[in-house]
């Protein structure tokens, strides 16, 4: 489906939780993007300081 396509299924899927509650959910939560940021954060100051970086 390409990039435009990325959004439309991105959003239907949204939409689909909100209509049934009790649909498996396939797209990333708060929870999930939080901790996506936490390691593009840490894979930056590894980058930076030329050193191993926890997370």
């Amino acid at each position: 489906e390409g990039f435009p396509g990325a959004f439309y299924q991105g959003f239907k899927q949204f939409y689909r939780s909100l209509l049934e509650p009790g649909a498996r959910r396939d797209y990333a939560d708060f929870a999930v993007g939080a901790r996506d940021m936490e390691l593009c954060e840490a894979a930056f100051q590894s980058a930076y300081s030329g050193q191993w970086v926890g997370v």
